[in-house]
């Protein structure tokens, strides 16, 4: 009986030391660099004033952890690798900085209470995918829409976009999911561009 309890104890030590072994987590950021977003300390009133806001995700893309299409209808997530901030607010952060930068012909805000009656457009966006997929490929696909809020008017526009991966890794894949924000951004402003016509 003492052998027993003696191979019992021994047991548990070992397997506490185990599992005592720490998981290491990465965290990512959607957009790393530091360079200022331009445009966004004053507003111009005679610019015209753009909000985002109602940014929604697929349900599956609401955690920090980053996801992964392994097959046709299968996602990982990846336990280890984990979003840095939440994701609806990183893509936002991403998208005014993009769209800054890409005209200075309008203002461009995160909806909130201050902007009320202030704005002319108003984007609203859905994200069903965004994810790396088997293909060596991210992607990013949904679909916006656009308010001119002084006309009554609202567009929406379905987006798709891929880019292909050169290497492996969530790091790369991260680098370029940001690249197909700006992508979006660039399609955002062209479409209030031809809105404003």
């Amino acid at each position: 009986m003492r052998q027993i309890m003696l191979f019992f104890v021994s047991f548990l030590l070992l397997t506490a030391c185990t599992s005592n072994s720490t998981v290491q987590l990465n965290y990512y950021l959607l957009d790393s660099s530091t360079s200022p977003s331009l445009n966004s300390d004053k507003i111009n009133e005679n610019r015209p004033l753009v909000v985002i806001g109602n940014v929604k995700l697929s349900e599956y893309l609401q955690q920090s952890s980053l996801s992964m299409q392994t097959a046709e209808h299968l996602i990982h997530h990846a336990h280890n690798h984990l979003w840095a901030e939440p994701l609806p607010d990183a893509v936002v952060k991403v998208l005014l900085k993009d769209l800054r930068a890409i005209t200075a012909e309008y203002g461009f805000e995160e909806m909130a209470n201050r902007w009320q009656g202030k704005a002319r457009y108003q984007i609203a966006l859905q994200v069903n995918q965004f994810h790396p997929i088997t293909q060596q490929q991210v992607i990013l696909s949904g679909r916006f829409w656009l308010t001119d809020l002084v006309g009554d008017k609202t567009q929406a526009m379905d987006f798709n976009y891929t880019k292909e991966l050169m290497e492996d890794g969530y790091a790369h894949s991260v680098e370029q999911q940001r690249q197909l924000l700006n992508e979006l951004a660039q399609h955002i402003a062209a479409s209030i561009s031809r809105l404003n016509k």
